[in-house]
């Protein structure tokens, strides 16, 4: 997914002005964090500068170590782009330890931790736990929202 994003090109007017800003050489880490969370992937679209995404997810991980979207997207980046699969299985584990993760980001998780474990790392037996693991997360959501 995020190979993808790298190799896209932002139609013109699709930036905001304050990217265009920052993309004229303004340090990114000087923006508010709220908006860092929001626009991480588009620092991925609009820099197209894998070490800025890093860096901001780092920045975002500091001040809220819980940020969900912060913590898939950084793992993603350590993932697909840098290989460095340890450091994701590192990160997606601590997201799942999480008691306060929504049940649906849990299953998003699951589903990512589980590709890496098969794909990446080669533990198939430990994605398929994984796996059985998302599929009754689905499950009891899907029967909370029948209810």
């Amino acid at each position: 997914a995020l190979r993808g994003k790298l190799n896209q090109a932002v139609p013109d007017g699709d930036e905001s002005s304050e990217w265009e800003k920052a993309i004229g050489g303004e340090d990114l880490l000087k923006y508010q964090p709220a908006y860092a969370f929001t626009d991480i992937d588009k620092s991925l679209v609009v820099v197209k500068d894998t070490l800025v995404a890093g860096a901001l997810y780092r920045r975002c991980l500091q001040i809220d170590p819980d940020h969900f979207y912060a913590s898939i997207g950084y793992a993603q980046l350590l993932q697909e782009i840098w290989g460095d699969l340890d450091e994701a299985s590192q990160l997606y584990e601590t997201v799942l330890r999480s008691d306060t993760i929504h049940p649906l980001h849990r299953i998003q998780a699951q589903i990512a931790y589980g590709t890496l474990l098969h794909r990446g790392l080669h533990r198939s037996a430990d994605a398929q736990q994984v796996f059985r693991d998302a599929e009754k997360a689905a499950a009891a959501c899907q029967a909370e929202e029948d209810s």
